[in-house]
């Protein structure tokens, strides 16, 4: 089986594409390899300027470009297939509707997958969709059950009357959500929507509530949002721009009674908060999405949903607020995660433990030096490829696994050609001293 982990290919630039690949879905196509299948991290023989060339399309400089079926050409359509075809399955990440549209036309199966607009769980979820009838199937199999949301907001309520500062509100107010600039979401004929294209409804809306509190995106700059902010205040006499209140404290007040944005994932978010809640475009996602929580990182969801047949199981370690650091989503949710952050230096060199396990070369075979706390801990996720342990603390002549037994060695028996992980963070060069007479091929764990 054959598949490429891509981005929105259609809409999307090169650059901003790549960019989020690699950070959000470069993991599972880890995990696949693992499973056998052939991965592809690129489509390397397709150009999006020649996709556009053929289409008579000119490129903008925006990061997205709305491209719908009917503007590509004959030729353009052949390219894009001729690019494709020779894969089984496209994973895709954060998939337009028009690219979408683009791809069932042509007969091309693909997983999509969206970071959730739910960020106030102990860690980020994922919406999973395909076109594939089967493998949606699957995945609904996996579905997150909603409930626990629900849960979590009571329990982030506790937490916010314990431990943060009251904030006051004027009662009978509604909350207007504001966005980055380009955003995919907000692509409508050719443009980005801002807050200004709903004036008059804003206008309509105001006269039904006491305040209307505008909320600014927390990574657009003031200067940015500058022009938004100042020509509502203009038109809307009972708005006002507040800055410095976390947005889920705002959710959390009785005197919001309604939330509207464009296509802001705070509104989904506000649905468990008991709010009202108003898009004035569409959601950022479709309903039909699933959402998933961290089975996808297990070989059980990908060997389910794709129907491979394998024997092997695993699952890779990902503790609560892992992803939400390494995709530096923290941005509202930091209140709730104090203790979290001040130990970020230790999410981060978990981080890079992690990288270290899922970037060792597919084919070699190791042989691990030291069974202690590092040791134990990659240990479940490198055993497939460890041909013995050396540890003066273990006794017996092998560790048992259920299909294998690994051997237990003592330094003298390493061979010249063999590769040896260092696990233990302290006293690394006093190994390598001792190791290096027997093989150079050492493999250092860098937590720093």
């Amino acid at each position: 089986m054959r598949i490429c982990l891509t981005y929105d290919f259609i809409s999307t630039k090169e650059e901003k594409g790549l960019i989020n690949q690699s950070k959000k879905i470069e993991i599972i196509g880890k995990i696949l390899e693992k499973l056998g299948l052939d991965i592809d991290y690129d489509l390397n023989n397709f150009s999006r300027k020649k996709l556009l060339e053929f289409s008579n399309l000119i490129e903008s400089n925006s990061y997205y470009e709305e491209i719908t079926f009917n503007d590509l050409t004959n030729k353009s359509l052949e390219y894009l297939r001729n690019s494709l075809k020779k894969y089984d399955y496209l994973i895709t990440y954060e998939l337009s509707e028009n690219s979408k549209i683009i791809l069932e036309n042509l007969g091309i199966k693909f997983i999509d997958i969206w970071l959730s607009p739910i960020r106030f769980y102990k860690d980020i979820l994922f919406e999973f969709y395909s076109n594939e009838k089967d493998i949606y199937k699957r995945i609904q199999t996996f579905n997150f059950d909603d409930k626990k949301l629900f849960k979590r907001v009571k329990k982030l309520k506790i937490h916010s009357k314990l431990f943060l500062d009251e904030i006051t509100l004027e009662e009978n107010s509604c909350l207007i959500i504001g966005q980055m600039l380009q955003d995919k979401s907000i692509m409508k004929d050719g443009r980005f929507l801002t807050l200004l294209d709903f004036m008059d409804h804003l206008k309509n809306i105001s006269e039904q509530y006491s305040n209307l509190y505008l909320l600014k995106h927390p990574y657009l700059k003031d200067e940015d949002f500058d022009y938004i902010s100042k020509e509502l205040i203009r038109n809307i006499k009972n708005i006002k721009l507040i800055k410095g209140i976390n947005t889920y404290q705002l959710l959390m007040k009785k005197e919001i009674k309604h939330i509207i944005g464009i296509s802001s994932s705070v509104l989904v978010e506000a649905k468990y908060f008991k709010k009202e809640i108003e898009f004035l475009y569409k959601p950022i996602i479709s309903e039909k999405y699933v959402r998933v929580y961290k089975d996808l990182f297990s070989s059980n969801f990908w060997k389910k949903i794709l129907d491979i047949k394998k024997e092997i199981e695993f699952k890779y370690l990902v503790d609560d607020n892992f992803f939400r650091l390494r995709y530096n989503l923290i941005y509202s949710y930091d209140i709730f995660m104090k203790n979290e952050l001040n130990r970020k230096e230790d999410h981060k060199s978990f981080i890079k433990l992690y990288n270290f396990i899922i970037n060792l070369e597919k084919e070699r075979r190791y042989i691990l030096y030291g069974y202690g706390t590092i040791g134990k801990l990659i240990y479940p996720f490198i055993k497939d490829k460890l041909d013995g342990i050396i540890d003066i603390n273990i006794e017996d002549e092998y560790i048992n696994e259920d299909y294998r037994k690994i051997r237990v060695l003592k330094i003298e028996d390493l061979k010249d050609k063999d590769y040896v992980i260092i696990s233990p963070i302290n006293h690394n060069e006093n190994i390598k001293n001792k190791l290096i007479k027997y093989t150079k091929n050492i493999v250092e764990i860098n937590l720093n």
